[in-house]
């Protein structure tokens, strides 16, 4: 609360706005009247300042938050914008008619397609330096070539996984081609989405935004859809029933087919899958063989992958 009322001073705000405190996976994150504070504390972090340059550049059609100011203190970095009314989507998906649903799907659809006929090629985020394992999914190739080198040291991660894990990626550079200048948003999911009264008002947490294949945005939602018990926190998460978000990649085809249409996009998406998986296997590495450890440990994750059962592959659409 301290280092919030900080920002709030440091972005000419009054420090006695009352704020409240809301859940988030990386970030502080609060209340603070007509504004969003959020902090990063890992003194390292610079993407609350790379996320403000990408907002900066984002046109009306990706409906998204207006960064106030953003700096840097002896407590980490930090940023100010605008709130936006609303929850998100996740929370008030329960109590959405199937209409509605689709509705705010094909709402995305259109707002993601816009978002990825963006040029990001002057986007260059420190999280994509060569040995940081900060970005969700590990690529260009030569990365994911090095997560699997890193992989096959590990203690209790079986050889023979390892080889069928080297084999899908064998394929990597033929599959994907050359690295696009795409932007991605990079943590595309429901929990990101603010909505108000079932209507999609605002994109949020941009901080993995860059360069990158559509087929990453897509991925992400697909695991989200997958487990979404996973990402709610613990005031409604009993409400989340997996069923009812088993339409939404099929909703998603009907708003932004080009999503879809390359030829070899399941091996496009189980490639974005393997770099993803590979990176939570390094930063989360089994500590007893895989049979004794939870079914989405990213080794058991791994496994099914390489047994064919990726995440688009799992699902109609």
């Amino acid at each position: 609360m301290l280092r919030a009322k900080a920002v709030l001073a440091l972005s000419g705000l009054p420090p006695s706005t009352p704020i409240q405190r809301l859940d988030s996976a990386r970030n502080e994150v609060w209340l603070a009247g007509d504004v969003v504070v959020r902090i990063a504390t890992a003194m390292q972090s610079a993407r609350l300042s790379h996320e403000a340059r990408v907002l900066s550049a984002l046109p009306p059609e990706v409906p998204h938050p207006r960064v106030i100011r953003t700096g840097r203190a002896d407590f980490g970095e930090w940023s100010v914008m605008e709130r936006i009314p609303g929850t998100t989507l996740s929370r008030m998906w329960p109590d959405l008619h199937d209409w509605q649903r689709r509705h705010a799907v094909h709402r995305l659809g259109s707002a993601l397609k816009r978002l990825h006929q963006i040029d990001a090629s002057v986007l260059r985020p420190s999280f994509q330096m060569v040995e940081s394992l900060e970005c969700p999914h590990q690529l260009p190739v030569p990365r994911l070539a090095r997560c699997i080198e890193r992989a096959r040291a590990l203690p209790f991660v079986d050889a023979g996984l390892m080889a069928a894990v080297e084999q899908m990626a064998s394929s990597a550079t033929e599959v994907l081609g050359d690295e696009p200048t795409t932007l991605v948003h990079g943590d595309f999911h429901l929990e990101n989405v603010l909505a108000f009264e079932g209507g999609v008002r605002g994109l949020i947490d941009f901080e993995f935004a860059r360069p990158g294949w559509p087929e990453i945005d897509l991925e992400v939602l697909l695991r989200f859809c997958e487990t979404p018990e996973l990402h709610a926190s613990a005031d409604y998460a009993g409400r989340i029933d997996r069923n009812d978000f088993r339409p939404v990649v099929s909703w998603l085809s009907e708003s932004y087919p080009e999503l879809f249409a390359h030829p070899r996009v399941i091996e496009r998406v189980n490639l974005c899958s393997l770099s993803y998986d590979l990176r939570d296997l390094l930063l989360f590495p089994p500590d007893r063989p895989a049979a004794d450890l939870a079914p989405f440990h990213p080794v058991n994750r791994l496994q099914r992958l390489v047994d064919g059962r990726g995440l688009l592959q799992l699902v109609h659409w």
